[in-house]
């Protein structure tokens, strides 16, 4: 069959979609959504994305599913049989949201009297096979109310240019504030939804730090691929997620009114990701996939190195910074690595491998931070190009080779360190070996001697502001339904809880004989034990009853100062000088 032929056919056969999101200002607990699907199979499925990152199951929220025009049936959680269609099929959905109260995760959608999050893979369900497929959507708003995404816009409706740009460009609707700056001859717009009870807030001083943000960060890669940005925030909200040409970010104007610059640590984050991680992609990310995102061991890299140009770029940007100097971050940084064994124990790849979408106790008592290990990795790799070039070269110019390599090609992490040995001129098979495949200990010493610096680290007895023993509270728990046992979940093996014989998802039945069923009430117990005391937890492991006395103490940990060399040359005190200034 000729070629033409076999395009015109497949054109032929590429669905057109239609949503409508329908917001009721009588019911704000609930999403109406109608899929109008017309050119499609007389049979096919859909079904719900799932984020690489925040899975959050909006499926399970998805009621009274029915079908115009065909016949429906769900086969399992997330995928439903589409078939007997017609020419022109219409779903019709509700999704009920979960009643969340203030501050709430960004991300989530949401809806209240003021406004709210909407779309994004929480509202979609997509035909499977049609991902590539252009897709709009109607909105349907209480009186009053805007919206704002990334997606072209005409009137009140929106559009995508396929099945990934849809979910990855949630809605912020509302009664919205706005703003808009230009860097790089791109606008970059700020739509704000207040909340409940609005604060007001220096916004000039805010705008100004989202675009000096905004520069620094161009000033980095060198390359502006969007046509405009959009940043998506919410008053009664905290956290943020990334998207190809948006975030969406909670920024509480109570924050804020105290300083406006109060989330710019999570705002450099964020728009840092539009480049490292939606267009520097890691090899596992899949695009539109109803599957659970398979792990990812270069995470150490995606989420480190945006931690660690998080610090840089706002100093860059003459921010006041709560840790003054590089180096106090830098004490700060190695603090938090040395304090959890399982940094020295499970190498960057491995943590990284299990940092989302992983059961808890994956890593026995452990939940180590690929955030932390991958930004302790970045700070040694800069100093050791930095060393390696004479101070030529940075980890700027691994960000900009690993766009020009990647930004249309996935990496891995062969790539990573051909891209490092690139840029430093040197092998650095040892160091990958040791410190992101193996979980060799890092000899911060070693990194920092070009710099005429050094590490002194101490083991203390850990202390509140007041001189006095600090109550370790290394543990949590929680519940998957309101209705299930309550589950701990400790996070540092070297807690006083773990070395009782305390382990992630025990199911706890009671402390001191008194019936414990949620965080809240444990958290009461283990603050008011007296230090000195043991608390007697009944708990249920592999379907056996066990009781584990754990005696309440304080605890030790490592105090660490970077240091600088006696007597050191010229070079170093150059390079330390280099360093400092972030550059």
């Amino acid at each position: 069959m000729p070629v033409l032929l076999l395009l015109a056919l497949a054109a032929q056969q590429t669905p057109n979609v239609t949503y409508r999101l329908a917001v009721d200002s009588a019911d704000f607990g609930v999403l109406n959504v109608a899929m109008h699907i017309t050119g499609a199979a007389d049979s096919f499925t859909v079904a719900a994305h799932a984020h690489p990152e925040y899975d959050d199951k909006y499926w399970r929220y998805l009621e009274n599913m029915r079908a115009e025009g065909a016949r429906v049936v769900r086969r399992d959680s997330v995928l439903w049989q589409v078939t007997n269609a017609q020419d022109s099929v219409t779903l019709r959905y509700t999704i009920r949201l979960p009643a969340t109260e203030p501050p709430r995760a960004a991300w989530r959608a949401y809806l209240t009297p003021q406004g709210g999050v909407i779309g994004g893979p929480h509202s979609f369900l997509y035909i499977v096979g049609a991902e590539r497929a252009p897709a709009s959507v109607q909105l349907q708003l209480p009186a009053g109310w805007t919206a704002a995404s990334a997606l072209r816009s005409s009137g009140d409706v929106l559009h995508a240019d396929s099945i990934f740009d849809l979910v990855e460009s949630q809605i912020l609707v509302g009664r919205l504030r706005q703003w808009t700056f230009d860097v790089a001859d791109r606008p970059h717009h700020v739509f704000y939804l207040p909340g409940a009870t609005p604060t007001q807030f220096d916004t000039t001083a805010f705008l100004d730090g989202i675009r000096r943000i905004v520069q620094e960060t161009i000033n980095v890669f060198r390359d502006v691929h969007y046509p405009q940005y959009y940043f998506l925030l919410a008053d009664d909200a905290y956290g943020g997620l990334e998207h190809a040409n948006s975030a969406v970010l909670g920024a509480p104007g109570r924050e804020l009114a105290a300083d406006p610059h109060a989330l710019a640590r999570e705002f450099a984050h964020e728009f840092f990701h539009t480049w490292n991680l939606m267009r520097i992609r890691p090899a596992e990310y899949r695009g539109v996939d109803y599957r659970v995102q398979p792990p990812v061991p270069t995470l150490w890299f995606s989420e480190g190195l945006s931690m660690f140009y998080s610090d840089a770029l706002r100093r860059r940007a003459g921010f006041a910074m709560s840790e003054p100097t590089r180096t106090a971050h830098l004490q700060g940084l190695v603090m938090r690595y040395l304090n959890d064994p399982a940094h020295l124990r499970y190498s960057a790849e491995r943590i990284s491998s299990v940092e989302y979408n992983s059961e808890p106790g994956v890593l026995g008592n452990s939940d180590p931070s690929a955030h932390i290990i991958g930004e302790v990795l970045a700070s040694v790799l800069d100093l050791i190009i930095r060393d390696r070039t004479d101070g030529r070269r940075t980890m700027d110019d691994v960000m900009r080779l690993m766009n020009e390599r990647h930004a249309r090609r996935r990496f891995t992490g062969a790539d990573l360190q051909r891209a490092a040995e690139s840029v430093c001129g040197c092998r650095l098979q040892d160091f990958f070996d040791g410190h992101v495949r193996g979980a060799r200990p890092i000899d911060f010493d070693r990194y920092l001697a070009p710099l005429g610096l050094r590490v002194a680290a101490t083991r203390e007895r850990a202390v509140n502001a007041a001189g006095e023993p600090e109550r370790d509270f290394r543990i949590r728990a929680w519940q998957p339904t309101p209705q299930d046992t309550l589950r701990l979940l400790l996070f540092n093996e070297a807690s006083i809880w773990s070395l009782a014989g305390l382990r992630t998802n025990d199911r706890v039945l009671a402390v001191n004989n008194s019936a414990i069923r949620t965080w809240t009430e444990l958290r009461a117990v283990i603050t008011s034990a007296p230090l000195g005391s043991t608390l007697g937890f009944d708990v249920v492991r592999s379907g056996k009853r066990l009781q584990v006395p754990v005696r309440v103490t304080g605890f030790e940990r490592m105090r660490v100062e970077i240091r600088a060399l006696p007597n050191a040359n010229a070079r170093q005190l150059r390079l330390r000088e280099q360093w400092l200034s972030a550059n």
